[in-house]
């Protein structure tokens, strides 16, 4: 970042200098947050700090405003590793704080530009502060049985009852203190987790989340390193559900996300009478620990694959950024995709995650890429059949997914509608034909580049990328063909 800001930020810091506001408080105390509000309205502040010593506010008007968030973009470069610590909103808010500390009392027509300058210096000391790494811890509803933990990247999953305590300074004791004679773990003096964990176990284990993700986040302001914690458990969920793909496996979630109840009970009548059937939703629920176990130990290499994908993105540190960041934003959405009821919600996401997997810029280029990803990553071309014994064509299937997710988007079709789509009397598209070929391409696409970064490829995007690997793949099979 440079040290001087140049005359357009000098322009945006004198307008945000223009529109800052002190006014007093008037009325007899206590000041409610109504009586507050209405002064702060009154005088359009929108951005405000209230001195109750002095019984002042000080704020900024909307135009006041406007002028911090421009000037805080211009800090921001989109490419820049800034970008990433902080979104323009958390910037803004120190940039308005900033603006309030140094000069709320000064006469703004008297500010030399060389006094503003301190400004940037101040913004650079401020994103030097996020070098280091936070450790989150994410309540997640994984499997009900305790296997060994689970790393994918940054994110790693523990069962409760495994979680290392000691590396946050609790002792296991304390984690887990031991119940006296007659209590139960409702009505017990001492609660699970100790002074840290309590609340974050009390609301786990009320949506019956047994599992606890740490997740490293490098670099990152408090609210934007949330955030990133989250994002990090969703996609390293979706990996694990691309793992082991399954129904049972649908409900896995983040508790703080989309996660629901692992247990339903409805209620309804009819002319037959009352009934209240009730269904057991908890993921993986017939699979043993050591299945599970041995599932996850022979999908190691590709689990740590993507946990190099997950790495690279998170950190911002991978030398084919944007296609890690593809892959992990397909997988969010396939993550999303897996938790809906709707079928045609469903569809649109997985639809979404094969688009956003191959950059596609427009309905055109999305089935073009699609199809050149189906033929690179799954060796299928356009005109063959989408499996043996099937005559529907790839270019078939692939024409009604686009065709499906533009229905259902502009409302020629339904959301609320048990199907999906016709494919126009040639077949009947379903949502399982989707979530396989999305499963397909997201499970293959690491090892794809994993291989491209090998051949010291460094065309960072999608295009270069499925151009690689279909060529390669055409080679390959010239190659086979010629020793016949």
């Amino acid at each position: 970042m440079a040290m001087n800001m140049n005359g357009h930020q000098i322009g945006r810091l004198r307008a945000a200098l223009a529109n800052l506001k002190t006014v007093r408080i008037e009325g007899q105390p206590p000041y409610g947050v109504d009586s507050l509000s209405e002064v702060i309205d009154r005088h359009d502040l929108v951005e405000a700090s209230i001195d109750f010593v002095k019984l002042t506010a000080t704020g900024f008007t909307s135009d006041g405003v406007k002028a911090i968030a421009a000037l805080a973009r211009s800090f921001r470069d989109p490419d820049s590793q800034l970008s990433h610590q902080a979104s323009n909103p958390t910037l803004s808010k120190f940039i308005a704080s900033e603006i309030m500390r140094r000069w709320h009392s000064s006469d703004v027509t008297m500010i030399e530009t060389s006094e503003l300058q301190e400004l940037a210096p101040s913004v650079e000391a401020w994103f030097a502060r996020f070098n280091q790494v936070k450790q989150h811890v994410v309540p997640c509803i994984l499997f009900l049985q305790q296997v060994p933990p689970i790393k994918i990247g940054p994110v790693l999953f523990f069962h409760a009852y495994d979680f290392p305590t000691e590396e946050f300074g609790i002792t296991p004791q304390e984690f887990w203190p031991s119940l006296g004679e007659g209590e139960t773990v409702a009505n017990a003096a001492v609660r699970p987790g100790g002074f840290y964990f309590e609340r974050l176990l009390e609301i786990a284990f009320r949506r019956d989340a047994n599992w606890l993700a740490i997740v490293d986040v490098p670099g990152r302001a408090d609210p934007e390193s949330q955030r990133s914690a989250d994002a990090a458990a969703d996609i390293a969920l979706g990996a694990i559900q691309l793992i082991c793909p399954g129904k049972d496996m649908r409900k896995i979630a983040r508790t703080t996300g989309r996660s629901a109840s692992t247990y339903r009970a409805d209620v309804y009548r009819s002319p037959n009478g009352v009934s209240t059937p009730v269904a057991n939703h908890t993921p993986a629920l017939s699979r043993s620990p050591e299945m599970i176990d041995l599932h996850l130990q022979n999908s190691k290499p590709m689990l740590e694959s993507m946990g190099r994908r997950l790495e690279g993105f998170l950190g911002a540190t991978s030398n084919s950024y944007n296609l890690d960041a593809a892959w992990c934003n397909a997988v969010y959405w396939y993550h999303e995709a897996l938790a809906e009821d709707l079928e045609t919600v469903a569809a649109v996401k997985l639809e979404t995650a094969i688009e956003v997997l191959f950059g596609a810029g427009n309905n055109k280029e999305s089935t073009s890429r699609m199809l050149q990803g189906i033929e690179g990553i799954l060796g299928l071309r356009k005109d063959h059949q989408i499996e043996p014994g099937n005559p529907v064509t790839v270019k078939q299937v692939v024409a009604a997914i686009s065709t499906a997710r533009s229905r259902v988007l502009h409302g020629t079709w339904p959301t609320l509608h048990n199907d999906l789509p016709g494919s126009g009397g040639t077949f009947s598209l379903s949502l399982s034909d989707i979530e396989l070929i999305a499963r397909n391409l997201l499970l293959f696409y690491p090892i794809y580049l994993e291989s491209y970064q090998a051949k010291g490829q460094i065309d960072d995007t999608a295009k270069a990328f499925l151009d690689w690997i279909v060529s390669q793949r055409r080679s390959a099979i010239s190659a086979a063909t010629s020793k016949l």
